[in-house]
């Protein structure tokens, strides 16, 4: 018995008996476009004679049913992130409804920088979801093996593949017209632009400041943290530190998530400063944790569970009748009014 009869085939053995490229032979089995009569003839014809059974019609495409997918993410979203435990969580409980296997595929920051992408190029799963990864190498990547693919709570900017995700631009635009409202002219918002939805969110801070007829400073309105590690309650100290440095000071800050407004909150304490009375602060996410925060978190509410029902819908969607372009579903966020925004300290004199 020769060496392959032993081992069960990949598509990598398959394309290069073939002499063609991974992706070519991706489409053949998942009856895409792009690949010759001829070069699907022999396709056909190698990997019958290899064993190979994607042939046989496993393939998402082929049959119309998703049986299999994997959840690709970074490994700080698994390990200590309750707004991406959530989304996981709820792709999976759908998933399982749809009698969809689920597989998870974690990165790490070194995975993506040496692009090594091969947890999810050698994955037999019919259809892929990403995660709050958005990195274009990533995205390439999931475009050459040819499946049903999905981002959640991402978007790609080339607009190749479908995504679903909470209205960053809107939601950003809306929490800082609420804290205008309240009188609060010197806002300021702590991020760190690494990612499309957090400058998205950027954008529609910035628009509602100048729609209100303030001039926007990135030096006087943006608290960059540094880096993703810090978008976390991490961020403390680089906040009291530009607090302590800022004149004139804020009287509210917008944060890029939840868990960053958290140690916003615990930087202004740190300083001798109060919440609201001093600095009122607002979150984005909606995260159960802040509700039960001291004092309770007032905050834009993402929809995770629902954004992961629209997901799995679009890739069974894909499979069932692959869409002519990407589609891009922006979900609505909500405002939740507790206890950590109030009017301006000279509103209330």
């Amino acid at each position: 018995m020769d060496k392959k009869s032993q081992t069960t085939p990949t598509l990598k053995d398959v394309a290069a008996a073939a002499g063609l490229s991974v992706a070519a032979v991706s489409k053949v089995f998942n009856n895409r476009g792009g690949v010759s009569a001829a070069n699907r003839a022999l396709v056909a014809k190698i990997a019958e004679e290899l064993g190979y059974s994607g042939i046989s019609g496993r393939g998402a495409a082929a049959t119309g049913r998703i049986r299999s997918a994997v959840v690709a993410t970074m490994d700080r979203y698994v390990s200590n992130d309750a707004f991406y435990g959530q989304i996981i969580d709820a792709i999976l409980q759908n998933a399982r409804a749809e009698k969809i296997d689920i597989d998870l595929a974690i990165f790490t920051p070194r995975d993506i920088a040496h692009r090594d992408f091969s947890r999810l190029l050698s994955s037999a799963a019919d259809a892929i979801f990403l995660v709050g990864l958005d990195d274009t190498a990533v995205i390439d990547a999931v475009r050459s093996i040819g499946r049903p693919a999905v981002l959640v709570n991402g978007m790609d900017t080339h607009m190749n593949l479908s995504s679903v995700s909470p209205d960053n631009y809107f939601g950003g635009r809306d929490v800082t017209r609420r804290l205008l409202e309240l009188g609060h002219t010197e806002i300021l918002h702590v991020t760190h632009l690494y990612r499309e939805s957090l400058k998205r969110r950027m954008m529609g801070f910035r628009e509602a400041m100048e729609d209100a007829g303030l001039d926007f400073s990135k030096q006087r309105h943006i608290c960059d943290v540094g880096s993703p590690d810090q978008l976390s309650m991490a961020c403390c100290d680089v906040v009291a530190g530009f607090l302590k440095n800022s004149n004139p000071r804020p009287t509210a800050i917008f944060c890029a998530n939840d868990m960053v407004a958290l140690g916003v909150i615990r930087a202004i304490t740190t300083i001798g400063l109060t919440v609201p009375n001093d600095i009122s602060v607002v979150g984005f996410d909606g995260l159960t944790l802040g509700a039960h925060a001291s004092p309770p978190l007032s905050t834009m509410e993402i929809d995770g569970p629902e954004m992961a029902y629209q997901a799995v819908q679009l890739l069974l969607e894909q499979a069932q009748n692959e869409p002519k372009s990407a589609r891009r579903l922006s979900l609505g966020v909500r405002f939740i009014d507790r206890e950590t925004t109030a009017p301006h300290p000279s509103k209330t004199l």
